[in-house]
């Protein structure tokens, strides 16, 4: 029998994005870092959780 080969989700790829981009924005100069790093940090952050949330009846497609 084979071993199961391990997939790798979207939420995995994007919790890996989000950790190497709050690292770099916390190396950003002081004046971009509040601005512009708190934008990148927002967003990376918001597409985690529309990741990681379920899916809902709405937005279910029909079976």
């Amino acid at each position: 029998m084979r071993a199961p080969r391990r997939e790798v989700s979207a939420v995995t790829h994007m919790y890996d994005l989000a950790l190497w981009l709050l690292s770099r924005v916390a190396d950003f100069p002081r004046n971009h870092r509040f601005t512009l790093g708190d934008r990148i940090e927002t967003r990376a952050l918001g597409a985690l959780e529309l990741l990681a949330e379920p899916p809902t009846r709405a937005t279910r497609p029909p079976c």
